[in-house]
C-alpha cells in the first residue's frame, strides 16, 4: 500500500490553518507519518485503527520517526468514535471503508467529530478490479508486481460502485462528492459551516 500512501498524500491539499486530523482505519501509521511529515502545520494527527495490534504499530512507527508527539495512535472503533463533536479540521481514510459493518453510520460518526468547515477524504476500491488494472496502476506509481498481488487480493471485500453511492446518499451528508477512476473511488468535500 506504500505507493498509494505517497500518492495519496502527494495529491491532497489540506486546507490552510488545519491543526488536527484524523486518520481513520490508520493501520500501522504510514498514511500518518507520510502526512505529518507534508504538513508540519499539523500538530496532532489520531491515527484510529479498531486493531490494537495496528494501532502498537502505528505508535511504534510515530515513534520511530521522531513524531511520537505528534502521532497519537489509539483503538478506536469508526461507528462510536470516542471524540467529542467538531474535534477534527481533517478527517482521512484510506482503504477502510470497505471493512466498516455499518458504512453508513460509520460516515454519520465522521461527520460528526469533523468541524464546521473541515475536510474529508476517504479513498478506497469499488468494483473488483482485474489483476491487470490494478499492477498497471501500481506500477505506475512505484510499486512492485507483488505489491500488486496483495493489492489486488485485498480487493475482493470492496464495496460496488452502486453500493457506495447509496451509501454516501442515504448517509444525508450532502457536502460529500464522489469521484470514480479505474478501481478507487474518492468521497471528499468540505462540511458547511451553517
Amino acid at each position: 500500500m506504500e505507493p498509494g500512501y505517497r500518492y495519496a498524500t502527494e495529491n491532497v491539499s489540506l486546507p490552510n490553518g488545519s491543526t488536527r486530523l484524523l486518520d481513520i482505519g490508520g493501520g500501522d501509521g504510514r498514511l500518518a507519518v507520510n502526512l505529518a511529515r507534508k504538513y508540519p502545520q499539523i500538530v496532532n494527527i489520531a491515527s484510529a485503527d479498531i486493531s490494537k495490534d495496528m494501532a502498537k504499530r502505528a505508535r511504534r512507527r510515530a515513534i520511530k520517526q521522531g513524531l511520537g508527539s505528534k502521532i497519537h495512535a489509539d483503538v478506536n472503533d469508526v461507528h462510536h468514535l470516542a471524540y467529542m463533536d467538531s474535534s477534527f479540521d481533517v478527517v482521512m481514510s484510506m482503504a477502510s471503508m470497505h471493512h466498516w459493518r455499518d458504512p453508513i453510520k460509520a460516515l454519520k460518526e465522521l461527520h460528526r467529530v469533523l468541524k464546521p468547515g473541515g475536510f474529508m477524504m476517504l479513498v478506497d476500491g469499488y468494483n473488483r478490479p482485474t489483476f491487470d488494472l490494478v499492477n498497471r496502476a501500481v506500477v505506475q506509481l512505484g510499486g512492485s508486481v507483488l505489491t500488486a498481488f496483495i493489492y489486488w487480493i485485498g480487493t475482493k471485500d470492496v464495496l460496488s460502485q452502486k453500493d457506495i453511492v447509496r451509501i454516501v446518499d442515504e448517509s444525508s451528508i450532502h457536502y460529500l462528492s464522489l469521484v470514480f477512476d479505474d478501481f478507487i473511488v474518492i468521497i471528499s468535500g468540505t462540511k458547511s459551516t451553517n
